[in-house]
């Protein structure tokens, strides 16, 4: 009787330790899942790269104007792309994604500000502030802030573009 007592015993203590063991493993998997999911980060453009560099040495500069700011941007810029046009290509083709947008225009035109200006500094501000403008709308997001995006501070560059995207359609 004493052999099959420890014969139980033990096949309880194999179950054990095989169910433990198979915790673990699932527990290793799920580590290891979460792991790679942290590891494959999105990759994140240029363009955005090069705005949120310039963004953050813009805003260290005691004196803010449409000048700096694009002195800010301008050595990333630079950096990042081979293509100086490019990057301002890509910048244009954000600023449409504001522009296409009837809400946007409209509601630029109410606080009697240009649209193609407001843009510019929106995109300058990011994806993140396209998106809230979008869904919110200028005066809810901007709010006094609007009266510094009155100027433009790219337009020379990125208005090569849209004449070239409007050429093109044309065709």
């Amino acid at each position: 009787m004493q052999k099959s007592h420890h014969s139980g015993v033990g096949k309880y203590n194999l179950y054990t330790m095989v169910k433990t063991s198979n915790e673990v493993a699932e527990a290793t998997q799920v580590t290891m899942n979460i792991l790679v999911q942290t590891k494959k980060r999105k990759a994140i453009s240029s363009l955005w790269t090069v705005l949120n560099k310039g963004r953050k040495k813009f805003e260290a500069q005691l004196t803010k104007s449409n000048e700096i700011k694009l002195a800010c941007l301008e050595p990333f810029v630079s950096a990042a792309f081979a293509d100086v046009e490019k990057f301002w290509s890509e910048y244009r083709q954000q600023m449409e994604k504001l522009l296409d947008s009837r809400k946007f225009i409209k509601e630029c035109e109410n606080l009697k500000v240009n649209p193609e200006n407001v843009a510019e500094h929106i995109v300058f501000l990011g994806s993140t502030m396209i998106n809230k403008v979008l869904n919110n709308g200028v005066a809810n997001i901007l709010e006094s802030d609007l009266r510094l995006y009155v100027d433009s501070f790219v337009s020379e560059k990125t208005k090569i573009f849209h004449e070239e995207t409007v050429s093109i359609s044309e065709e």
